[in-house]
């Protein structure tokens, strides 16, 4: 009897290959890209978002953190009565789920109250004012005894 050995090589490369573009393009899609900036008087982030209303963002400043976030749903049926009831056949229904959620650390110099954001041509812009921040802020003098 001949020791036989299995060489599955290609299937296995092909497998990987499938897997990691599979995996790679989930990870793309569900973040999408941000370019950040700075001149003198602000910080401006960039998000690439086609498709979405100004509607769909939730945009929060807490504790010197930048949140973006959206969560969107879309239905559409092609038949008016495709809604599961016996008899009925649904011959095409798509869903198309949209979320994703994205958190930026602020410097110290942002003015969290004149945060502005906006929406047009599929890109969210945000625009984080600099303000002037005084070096001994927070610090207190504590005598030793």
């Amino acid at each position: 009897m001949f020791p036989v050995k299995s060489n599955d090589f290609p299937f296995n490369a092909l497998g990987r290959l499938f897997d990691e573009a599979l995996v790679a393009t989930r990870r793309e899609s569900t973040l999408p890209s941000v370019n950040i900036s700075e001149d003198e008087h602000a910080y401006h982030v960039a998000l690439a978002a086609p498709g979405m209303k100004k509607e769909d963002f939730e945009v929060h400043v807490s504790d010197g953190v930048l949140s973006i976030g959206v969560e969107k749903e879309e239905k559409k049926e092609e038949h008016e009565n495709c809604n599961g009831k016996e008899g009925k056949k649904c011959i095409v229904r798509e869903y198309n789920y949209s979320s994703f959620h994205r958190s930026f650390g602020l410097p110290e110099d942002v003015d969290s109250e004149k945060v502005e954001a906006s929406y047009e041509n599929g890109e969210l812009k945000v625009i984080l004012p600099k303000r002037s921040v005084d070096p001994n802020e927070g610090k207190r003098q504590i005598s030793v005894k």
